[in-house]
């Protein structure tokens, strides 16, 4: 019998845990992005860096799995430009960034006590990739990719919420014109304040 109370008084615990994290929230958050470019001609492969800062919106929806587990599903908008990089070559400069970048994610969550979650996060990666090639006009092109980071979310009271996180991204290759290839790349540190509803 005292068994039995145990373990319902552990699993009640447990589920109170879950619910600090289940239902829908939004979020917004100060991102610092590191990126890289590599641009493939015939000519051979150069590579460039850019760093920048913006900031991005977050929603999702939460679902308690079981004891101690959740999975969020949601979605990012991020403003502003994600630089990534470009060198004067003195006939024109070669300038790479991404615009109008948004996700898709899930994002299984494990509670480790009851105000702060870990999780993993895995997305789907969209934007435009946006390219000026020694000074000719700019090019445009929908780049998709994926994402894969961790972060932790810890509640501040029954409703609002802190999240610090860190995500690698990789796009796939798009042609920008004149022969050239553009992929990009950005691993990208948040730090986030939501609410939960």
């Amino acid at each position: 019998m005292l068994t039995v109370l145990a373990a319902s008084l552990a699993c009640a615990a447990a589920c109170a845990q879950t619910t600090q994290f289940e239902g829908y929230s939004a979020a917004f958050s100060l991102n610092r992005f590191s990126s890289s470019t590599s641009l493939t001609s015939e000519d051979g492969r150069l590579n460039y860096g850019g760093q920048s800062w913006n900031g991005s919106i977050q929603a999702a929806y939460g679902f308690a799995l079981k004891a101690n587990s959740v999975l969020s599903i949601g979605g990012t908008f991020t403003f502003g430009n994600v630089e990534g990089g470009g060198e004067n070559f003195g006939i024109g400069e070669s300038r790479y960034r991404a615009k109008n970048a948004y996700s898709i994610y899930v994002e299984p969550g494990f509670v480790l006590n009851e105000k702060t979650l870990a999780y993993a996060k895995l997305s789907s990666e969209t934007a435009k990739g946006s390219a000026e090639v020694f000074g000719n006009p700019e090019y445009s092109k929908r780049i998709q990719g994926t994402g894969f980071g961790f972060g932790l979310r810890t509640m501040l009271d029954q409703n609002k919420f802190v999240q610090v996180e860190v995500k690698d991204i990789n796009y796939g290759s798009a042609d920008v014109g004149d022969g050239y290839t553009y992929k990009p790349k950005s691993v990208v540190g948040s730090i986030g304040l939501g609410m939960k509803f």
